[in-house]
């Protein structure tokens, strides 16, 4: 019972918490965040521009 306790309730727990302990300092996550925003909002415009060349 005792070993059960340290057992994540699941791999993305575990996932979460490995990738929360590999940023240093809460800054670091936050600039990860932002980064990966940008990312995304940048394939989003840039699939948005390329439809409405398309459809022009």
């Amino acid at each position: 019972m005792t070993e059960r306790q340290f057992t994540p309730a699941s791999e993305e727990e575990l996932n979460c918490e490995f990738a929360l302990r590999r940023a240093d300092t809460c800054e670091e996550t936050i600039t990860i965040l932002v980064r990966s925003a940008l990312i995304w909002i940048a394939g989003i415009g840039s699939a948005a521009w390329l439809g409405a060349r398309v459809l022009s």
